[in-house]
């Protein structure tokens, strides 16, 4: 008889499926589901920064070696503060970790990451994924039930769990530019009066942009031409 623990998880994105895989890495049986399409969940265009320390969980998951034809590595991460007009540079040398790998960091593309999780999720013994429904939150047959639906999550509406946020009345703008005579192994963080900016390589001058301001300004910006 399996005496394995079930478990449940509503949500497909990043954080449901590396959780997935982490669970089941203890011989967990895991039902992941999202009402979300495989097509629908990698079409976001968005990209991420892989530290040295999510470099180790990913390597514990065994999906660093899969991941890495996709990583854009960058040596340098150069802060600036426009406010008090100063800037430092951060470097390999500066991590506290004693086992560093090439790089300060990495960029990674949303598409890419999504299409090699789901891709695990198929070939794993203990996951079974649905997509493009769900079944709610019901706790009939598993041990336990985890939501990782993100800020709209349905089941926290069902189950009519408290919330409390702050406006901040910022949005972010993403978009992925050419930008030609900046070195291929350098980030960005710049703060600005309006908002945090990043711009992160992600290989032959492509540089993923994250720029954050007042949301009147990213709507109208947004409207502009290419």
């Amino acid at each position: 008889m399996n005496t394995s623990p079930k478990v449940k998880i509503l949500g497909a994105g990043p954080t449901g499926c590396l959780l997935a895989m982490s669970l089941a890495n203890y011989d967990i049986n895991i039902d992941i589901s999202d009402y979300k399409t495989p097509q629908e969940l990698m079409s976001r265009d968005r990209a991420y920064a892989i530290s040295n320390s999510s470099r180790l969980f990913l390597q514990e998951i065994n999906l660093w070696n899969q991941l890495l034809p996709y990583l854009y590595p960058f040596d340098r991460l150069i802060i600036q503060d426009q406010e008090a007009r100063s800037s430092i540079l951060f470097n390999s040398n500066d991590l506290p970790y004693s086992d560093i790998y090439s790089s300060l960091g990495w960029i990674l593309d949303h598409n890419d990451l999504m299409r090699i999780l789901i891709r695990n999720l198929d070939k794993s013994n203990y996951i079974k994924a649905y997509f493009g429904s769900s079944n709610g939150y019901s706790t009939v047959d598993y041990d336990l039930v985890i939501s990782a639906e993100g800020p709209q999550s349905s089941t926290r509406k069902e189950l009519k769990c408290r919330q409390f946020s702050f406006k901040y009345k910022q949005a972010c703008t993403t978009a992925k530019i050419l930008m030609r005579g900046s070195p291929a192994n350098t980030a960005y963080e710049i703060f600005r009066h309006e908002g945090p900016m990043a711009i992160l390589p992600m290989g032959n001058n492509i540089f993923q942009v994250v720029w954050s301001a007042p949301l009147e300004k990213c709507r109208y910006r947004n409207s502009l031409s290419e």
